[in-house]
């Protein structure tokens, strides 16, 4: 029928039966249960007044997410920013989302004391808290917390949902001053906290990130950048490990290479534009010296100096002087690059659960580990108390999660045709012809020799002053 739009409604039906069926069972968290009333009510709102809460969320494995928002007086002033819709949309995608199922993984696989597999109650209730990369010196920094919720059929489980929400950092932080910088009251042994200058306190997630620390501007670094001899520290007693990562598929920016002594082929039509470029060049060399002569002159005719006026130092104050004053810009100089196919090898670091629970628990003997590690319980972070007092090595690996370039001693291309060729998956279906084949001209006329107009006459012109050249030498030479 002209006018009408047929669409391909087929789709996966029990992707959309499992999306409706979330969408009902999670009817309730989109009602507004604060005017329930109720000793419980009062509870929740003051821990949201607490912690800053702005906003809580859940996502389920068909890829629904309910949100609701919590407006603070913090939150009003700031209308422009994008709410939690516009860039947490991808559910299951979301990196919340698959670190709060992984970290439920590896707590049920970590070893306890005992040997045996962690089932405890504070494994199953962790949460995830993560900042993000660029946080620094923000006064808007958000902390993300998810935690996992999985469905357990015997011994098989999966996961159907994470819930979590977000509060702002700032609150996070003044909770970790508070605690550390406060000792048992009565206890002899309580001299030092983490503020008073002999310690440094970090509070640092699963992957080595810094969540918290003293220094605002190190939130959301690599702890392996601010404290690469203590990071070292903790690879060699494995409680972190590293694990490298292989892309094959990277874009590397080659800088432009530069310039040397080599020569340039010269051919007939290099020839000729040095010629034009030379004469052209002449000839504006005789303009301007023509100018400059005319003007000298000119001067020399017409003495204007009776004329001259001599401003006061007044009309050099004038502020409408300086308003058209053009602005100033330095010379930059842009670096051109192509990005050409490479591999990079990224190597990141996670903590260690099959590390015996044991090193939590010893204590910093002077300098020999001058470091003390605990795990926050219910949580993926690590509470890391430094000694500052104690001498560094002057000579420590630099440590990076950023993507650098594999050196193969030899191109890309060489490397893989000399490797093993990749396995490649043959096409679903046979295709032999193209159904716009038929119409393609430029085609099949790649064998046929052609000459070059353009360079018959180039060779022609270069042949003609070659023989004139040599013409007028040997009449100078008669002469």
């Amino acid at each position: 029928m002209p006018g009408v739009l047929l669409l391909d409604l087929t789709g996966d039906r029990g992707l959309m039966q499992a999306l409706v069926y979330d969408a009902k069972v999670t009817e309730w968290f989109s009602k507004n249960v604060s005017g329930s009333g109720g000793n419980k009510d009062e509870k929740g709102n003051e821990f949201k007044q607490r912690f800053g809460i702005t906003v809580s969320f859940l996502a389920t494995h068909s890829g629904l997410t309910r949100w609701q928002e919590y407006a603070t007086g913090a939150d009003e002033s700031k209308q422009a920013e994008p709410d939690f819709s516009e860039m947490h949309n991808r559910a299951i995608d979301e990196v919340w989302y698959k670190r709060a199922v992984e970290l439920y993984y590896s707590n049920r696989n970590r070893k306890g004391a005992d040997g045996e597999n962690g089932k405890d109650d504070s494994d199953r209730n962790s949460f995830v808290y993560s900042v993000p990369f660029d946080a620094g010196n923000r006064n808007d920094t958000l902390v993300t917390a998810s935690h996992a919720i999985f469905h357990t059929d015997g011994t098989r489980e999966a996961p159907v949902a994470v819930v979590g929400f977000q509060f702002h950092h700032s609150a996070l932080y003044t909770l970790f001053k508070n605690i550390t910088s406060q000792c048992g009251h009565g206890d002899p042994r309580c001299e030092k906290t983490c503020f008073t200058g002999d310690y440094q306190c970090y509070v640092i997630d699963n992957n080595g990130f810094v969540v918290i620390s003293e220094q605002l501007q190190e939130t959301g670094a690599f702890f392996g950048e601010v404290k690469p001899a203590f990071m070292q520290r903790l690879l060699d007693d494995s409680i972190f490990r590293n694990v490298t990562v292989y892309d094959y598929q990277a874009v590397c920016f080659m800088p432009k290479g530069s310039i040397n002594l080599g020569t340039v082929l010269q051919t007939p039509l290099r020839l000729i534009w040095w010629i034009l470029t030379n004469t052209l060049s002449y000839l504006v060399w005789v303009v301007m010296q023509v100018l400059v002569s005319l003007a000298q002159a000119y001067d020399e005719i017409y003495d204007t100096g009776a004329y001259d006026v001599v401003p006061e130092l007044g009309d050099l104050d004038d502020p409408t002087l300086n308003r058209y004053k053009e602005p100033e810009f330095n010379k930059v100089l842009i670096n051109r690059t192509r990005p050409e196919p490479c591999d990079h090898v990224i190597t990141l670091y996670e903590l260690n659960m099959d590390v015996d629970p044991s090193v939590y628990t010893k204590e910093a003997h002077q300098c020999e580990r001058p470091y003390v590690v605990l795990p926050i319980p219910s949580s993926n972070l690590l509470l890391l108390v430094l000694d500052t007092l104690c001498p560094l090595p002057t000579h420590v690996p630099q440590l990076s999660t950023w993507p650098v370039e594999h050196d193969y001693n030899a191109s890309l291309a060489c490397h893989k045709a000399r490797s093993d060729p990749l396995p490649r998956r043959r096409p679903l279906t046979c295709i032999n012809k193209h159904a716009n084949e038929s119409v393609i001209e430029l085609c099949g006329d790649g064998s046929i020799p052609r000459y070059n107009v353009a360079l018959l006459l180039a060779l022609l012109v270069f042949g003609q002053c070659v023989v004139l050249r040599c013409a007028a030498g040997g009449i100078f030479a008669y002469l």
